[in-house]
């Protein structure tokens, strides 16, 4: 792919989720090449003064769509509450000793939420704790009254636990390794760690790296300077071996009590996921039609890693 058609695919991704990119987020995430920022600048420069893109202070997005500014800064502001209730809520997690990562992912982990949005958490776990992970961090969250539940239709500022995964299936499955996902293990937040689990997710994940590669650097500088990280005590490490012990008929249990609700949750020994559709199939064809639209000669594999 060339630069040009880089810039393009970038802004329309950018796009559907009405998120114009400042240069040094344009710039971080290209896909498939890194290119350096001389030649980022001067490309967009050439855009701006054939009009084919549009620039309002400091955003640039596909032009005529010069409104994603505001829409951009005003959810940015509710972001703002959004991640203050959400550092909140991971505060309690911390008292599950199987719980090794808690990270915020979808729109808020890049401050694009509406005010009526709920928190996604991506919760990582030990090995062999998956399920007393997942009932000791829905009934904290019940208790606290922050947990978004299956039949709620506003969830507002609610914790929505769906995503549980054990450290030993921290890379993404081989058929979901595509751009989309990409995007989502760069753009996923931590708030806190134990040990170094967030350093092991991205690992696991390395593949990434050949296709956003500027914003994989971009992650991985980042990480040696953040995130916050919970001390292991001894005595939380012999209470991770006994909940262990509960994980199987933890597990029938919950798996007994949500049956009547199951639909398209992906659920296993080592990972959780509850998402009523696959959020990948409908950004694709988005991209699809706007790239279309663009006119776009993009290579036949740009949708794979």
């Amino acid at each position: 792919m060339n630069l040009s058609s880089s810039i393009f695919f970038t802004l329309s991704y950018g796009d559907i989720f009405q998120y114009p990119y400042t240069e040094d987020e344009l710039f971080s995430w290209l896909p498939k090449k890194s290119w350096t920022k001389k030649a980022v600048q001067k490309q967009l420069q050439y855009f701006l003064k054939r009009k084919k893109i549009s620039f309002v202070g400091p955003f640039y997005c596909i032009r005529g769509h010069t409104k994603h500014r505001k829409t951009r800064l005003q959810r940015e502001h509710e972001a703002l509450f959004k991640w203050k209730k959400a550092e909140f809520a991971a505060s309690f997690l911390r008292f599950v000793p199987t719980i090794t990562l808690v990270g915020i992912t979808g729109g808020l982990s890049n401050f694009n939420a509406d005010k009526d949005d709920d928190i996604d958490f991506y919760i990582g776990t030990k090995p062999g704790t998956l399920w007393i992970s997942r009932l000791l961090a829905t009934l904290l969250m019940e208790t606290a009254g922050i947990r978004r539940r299956p039949e709620d239709t506003e969830a507002k500022d609610a914790v929505c636990l769906n995503m549980f995964v054990s450290e030993s299936s921290f890379m993404v499955s081989k058929r979901e390794q595509d751009i989309f996902t990409a995007h989502e293990v760069l753009q996923m937040k931590p708030l806190w760690e134990r040990g170094n689990a967030y350093a092991h997710f991205l690992k696991k994940n390395r593949w990434v790296s050949s296709v956003f590669p500027n914003k994989w650097k971009e992650v991985t500088y980042r990480l040696k300077s953040k995130k916050a990280t919970v001390r292991q005590y001894g005595q939380f490490q012999i209470v991770a071996h006994i909940l262990r012990i509960l994980e199987k008929p933890v597990k029938h249990i919950q798996l007994w009590y949500m049956r009547k609700r199951r639909t398209t949750e992906v659920i296993s020994d080592t990972v959780i996921r509850f998402h009523p559709f696959d959020a990948r199939i409908w950004i694709r064809g988005l991209l699809e039609e706007k790239i279309k639209r663009l006119h776009l000669p993009l290579d036949k594999n740009i949708f794979q890693p």
